[in-house]
């Protein structure tokens, strides 16, 4: 129990820190200032961006679960589409304030469903 636990949370810190590096660069790309130490919260999209990698993992590992991972793509697909054609706000700000909680919502939420159709399928 303990090595699956901590598979899980090695999992998550993982997922966590290479999705933060991967859209972290990409946002730096589109020239937003993520690691500005000067206001604290000019930190959080990388928190953001550390949760949706890390929680699809940390599900996958623990739970076997694979459509928080589906959920976390579809978001973060949203937010480059949103990039590509934007509107009249920062894509960022609704993607951080709006879309990725919601993303981490979905997630939690498609991982409770997963489990109970297996549960469910496998009685």
């Amino acid at each position: 129990m303990e090595t699956a636990r901590r598979s899980a949370v090695s999992a998550f810190v993982l997922g966590g820190a290479v999705s933060a590096a991967v859209l972290s660069w990409y946002a730096a790309g589109l020239n937003y200032p993520l690691i500005a130490f000067e206001h604290p919260v000019q930190l959080l999209p990388s928190a953001v961006f550390f949760a949706l990698g890390g929680l699809p993992a940390f599900l996958l590992v623990r739970n076997r679960v694979l459509t928080p991972a589906v959920v976390a793509v579809l978001t973060i697909g949203v937010w480059v589409w949103s990039e590509a054609d934007p509107g009249p706000g920062d894509p960022l700000i609704g993607f951080v304030f709006v879309t990725a909680p919601t993303g981490l919502a979905l997630m939690l939420v498609s991982a409770w469903i997963e489990l109970w159709i297996r549960r469910r399928l496998t009685a």
